[in-house]
């Protein structure tokens, strides 16, 4: 399966860089929600 390929490349490859790719994919994911937020704020004051 392709997943379990990529799940095995993952655990395979650098640790510490998995851990630093981790993090950002987590800090955006919260950036995004923020900023997503923030539009639909501006959106409602907007009407």
């Amino acid at each position: 399966m392709l997943l379990q390929f990529l799940l095995s490349q993952f655990y395979h490859s650098n640790t510490i860089t998995n851990v630093l790719s981790l993090q950002n994919y987590k800090n955006m994911r919260i950036i995004r929600t923020f900023a997503f937020t923030l539009n639909v704020n501006s959106l409602q004051t907007a009407h």
